[in-house]
């Protein structure tokens, strides 16, 4: 009974959207000069109700993507080994905790479940210290901003785009890590400190894709290191949209899964559906007609994915997880 009543009150207040929420990470928990990555098999944390998915390489013991989160306060010492560290040296406002990026992704502002809609309001952004280092002296494999005269017009941006039920809605927010387009050389900079993102163009969303850009390009991609701090992250809950995001229609199971993944439609018709990986990538589509419809997903990287659902009475997202 207990459980029950905290339930309800837990959802009462996420139904009527009774405050702001400020994302500040500061409710994780860390050593001094740390971080967390998911080497312990975790694919991802929740923050003040957020969800960031990460996604680590067991086997070979590297970050693959996704989202960490750190206290590590080395502005100084270039180098990938330094990559989980800020730029600012502290969390925004002098704080000491804070999340990190790597390479092209999705978070969610609500639950992973993906029930609840959000409006996000802002953030604060910056650079880690091993992009802005390799952005400020160029290395082996990735080249000095400016040029050796200062002149090339380089620059590193990352840009947010909101999704509601799978799909691109408001505008994109772009944000410049780095620009180095100006006419007059003395404006060219690389972001050091916290930066207000304001993030209200993105509109109603039920989770965040973001992706970067740089004119630093090889053969094998962009050669910038793909990175960006975030803090103090500023939503709110939408009560109006809730209703349209939730569905009892539709279970999938299990979940966690490695080999197969179930969704059950009671109300049997013809059921569309879409698997999304976490950066966003289209992975697998199909149809089905079935009241149950078995999909493999064993060839499947570990990690975190968005499953579309869409019959004749409208739209529905899932997440699942594959271990």
């Amino acid at each position: 009974m207990k459980k029950f009543i905290l339930v309800a009150c837990v959802l009462f207040t996420r139904l009527i959207g009774f405050a702001q929420t400020t994302v500040d990470f500061e409710d994780l928990t860390l050593s001094p000069d740390s971080f967390w990555v998911g080497e312990d098999g975790g694919t991802g944390f929740s923050s003040h109700g957020a969800y960031f998915p990460t996604n680590w390489d067991d086997e070979f013991g590297y970050w693959i993507d996704g989202f960490a989160y750190s206290n590590m306060t080395d502005s100084v010492t270039s180098g990938y080994m330094n990559m989980y560290s800020c730029k600012a040296g502290t969390g925004h406002a002098g704080s000491a905790n804070f999340a990190l990026a790597y390479d092209d992704g999705i978070f969610y502002p609500g639950d992973a479940d993906g029930l609840y809609a959000f409006e996000p309001l802002e953030m604060y952004i910056t650079n880690n210290t091993f992009a802005y280092n390799n952005m400020r002296d160029g290395d082996a494999f990735s080249k000095k901003f400016g040029g050796d005269s200062g002149n090339d017009p380089d620059f590193f941006t990352v840009t947010f785009t909101g999704l509601r039920n799978g799909e691109a809605i408001g505008t994109p927010v772009i944000v410049h890590l780095a620009d180095f387009t100006f006419a007059d050389n003395s404006l060219d900079y690389i972001q050091r400190d916290w930066l207000r993102v304001d993030l209200t163009p993105l509109g109603i969303v039920d989770s965040v894709v973001f992706s970067f850009e740089s004119s630093d390009v090889g053969e094998f991609g962009i050669n910038t290191p793909k990175y960006f701090c975030m803090d103090d992250f500023k939503m709110n809950v939408v009560p109006n949209a809730i209703p349209a995001l939730k569905s009892s229609a539709f279970a999938i199971y299990p979940n966690p899964t490695s080999d197969f993944i179930t969704i059950q439609q009671p109300n049997v018709g013809k059921l569309n559906y879409e698997i999304y990986s976490a950066s966003g990538a289209l992975v697998r589509r199909g149809m089905s007609s079935a009241p149950f419809e078995k999909i493999s997903v064993a060839d499947f990287d570990n990690g975190l994915y968005l499953m579309r659902l869409q019959t004749g009475n409208g739209v529905d997202t899932r997440t699942f997880v594959i271990q």
